[in-house]
C-alpha cells in the first residue's frame, strides 16, 4: 500500500483544482464565406453524379452539362454562377421552388419549360438576378398533391470553373428540404 499513497495524494491534490476548459482552435469558414465569387454550397442531401459526355447537347433543356463543355443546356460559360434544376413534367403540380435570403424574404421559382410538349421542367437561377447576400434553395411538396411520394430533382451548378450535377431526393414524409445556399460576397 506504502507505494499507492503517493498517487493517492497526487490525485487528490489535483481534484481540488478546476480543471482547465477544453480549448479548439477556431472553425474553417464555410467554403462560399472565404471566397470573393459568388458560390453554391449543396446540401449534404445532395447526391454528386456523373453522365457520360455526348457528342452535342441534347436539344431539350434537361439542367445538365450534356457535351461536357463547361455549360449547362447551352448557356453563357462566363456566367458568375447558374443554378440550374430539372424534375419531370407530371411533379410540376407536386413540387414548388423558391430562394429563400438571409432576412426570410422568399422568391418563388418557376420552371420556364414546363410546356405540355415537354418531358422535363427546367428552372434556372442566374446569380446576376440576386441580391447580395446568402439565399436557401429550397424544394417543398405542394398541398394540391394529398398522397405524397418519394420525387428526384437534377440540381447543376456552372461556374467559370465547373459545372457539377447532384441528384436531390425528396421523400414523402418531408414537407421542406434545403438543396444548398446560393452564396453572393
Amino acid at each position: 500500500m506504502k507505494q499507492f499513497l503517493p498517487a493517492v495524494l497526487l490525485i487528490a491534490s489535483c481534484a481540488t483544482k478546476p480543471p482547465e476548459p477544453l480549448r479548439y482552435g477556431a472553425l474553417p469558414p464555410a467554403t462560399s464565406a472565404s471566397s470573393s465569387s459568388d458560390a453554391f454550397d449543396p446540401s449534404p442531401a445532395l447526391t454528386p453524379i456523373s453522365s457520360a459526355c455526348r457528342p452535342a447537347e441534347l436539344p431539350a433543356p434537361n439542367a445538365m452539362d450534356d457535351d461536357c463543355d463547361g455549360s449547362i443546356d447551352s448557356f453563357d460559360k462566363g456566367l458568375p454562377l447558374l443554378v440550374a434544376l430539372a424534375f419531370p413534367r407530371a411533379l410540376a403540380k407536386n413540387l414548388a421552388l423558391a430562394l429563400r435570403s438571409d432576412t426570410s424574404v422568399e422568391v418563388p421559382l418557376v420552371a420556364s419549360d414546363c410546356g405540355e410538349e415537354r418531358a422535363v421542367c427546367t428552372v434556372y437561377v442566374d446569380s446576376k438576378t440576386l441580391a447580395r447576400g446568402r439565399h436557401a434553395l429550397l424544394v417543398r411538396h405542394t398541398d394540391e398533391n394529398p398522397q405524397r411520394g418519394t420525387h428526384a430533382l437534377v440540381v447543376s451548378v456552372q461556374s467559370p470553373e465547373k459545372v457539377s450535377t447532384y441528384l436531390a431526393t425528396l421523400s414523402a414524409d418531408v414537407t421542406e428540404q434545403s438543396l444548398g445556399a446560393v452564396a453572393l460576397p
